[in-house]
């Protein structure tokens, strides 16, 4: 059967080598599985930069021993980044002598195979291994980056956030709503807006506490 496409994994078992790294090394880290055959991987680049994250490309071969052969090339290269950007642009490094690295090259692709990455690009969060999967502009990019952070000790319960919290809400008297919020010490409502429908006073209910 085929192994259906994770939303989630674990990336603590890639080895260091078989990645190129480049963009904001200050950044956020997203972690690519690309190839560089692939034409929306190339769109992606200008994308993840304008994003300013720093980026842990891995290559897979998608479309098979050509892509084995740019891949290589890229990794053993004197400057990776540079070749990778190269390679994008169809200009990739004339083939060499194999190194060390390239052999980690097959990690990514069993990698790719056990998480049922089928397609390219392919992107993860380093810090809790959600994925992303397909083409994203950079503002998509950096609304993936920015992922969850609403849940911070202080926040407040935004529209994005709307669609999962509605239905908790309405079904709770005003006594048990601070069960159906995220966990905190303290939180307080709005006051009463008479006219306004329930769904627009709630969008403002705000989470106060460390």
């Amino acid at each position: 059967p085929v192994q259906a496409a994770a939303n989630h994994v674990d990336l603590s078992s890639l080895p260091a080598a078989g990645a190129i790294h480049w963009g904001n090394l200050k950044g956020e880290r997203l972690v690519v599985f690309s190839d560089f055959q692939c034409g929306y991987c190339q769109r992606l680049t200008a994308e993840l930069a304008k994003a300013k994250v720093h980026v842990e490309e891995r290559p897979i071969s998608i479309f098979g021993a050509a892509s084995r052969k740019i891949s290589e090339a890229v990794l053993c290269a004197k400057d990776p980044a540079k070749a990778l950007h190269a390679a994008y642009a169809g200009q990739a490094p004339a083939s060499a002598k194999t190194c060390k690295d390239a052999k980690a090259l097959d990690a990514n692709e069993a990698f790719a195979r056990a998480n049922g990455f089928a397609g390219t690009p392919v992107i993860v969060r380093a810090r809790d291994g959600a994925v992303l999967h397909g083409y994203r502009d950079a503002a998509a990019i950096r609304r993936f980056v920015a992922g969850f952070r609403s849940f911070a000790p202080r926040c407040s319960l935004r529209r994005s956030f709307w669609p999962v919290a509605a239905p908790a809400l309405a079904a709770t008297s005003k006594a048990a709503l601070p069960a159906a919020l995220p966990k905190g010490p303290a939180r307080r409502l709005p006051r009463s807006m008479p006219g306004r429908p329930a769904s627009k006073r709630l969008t403002r209910l705000t989470r106060i506490g460390r």
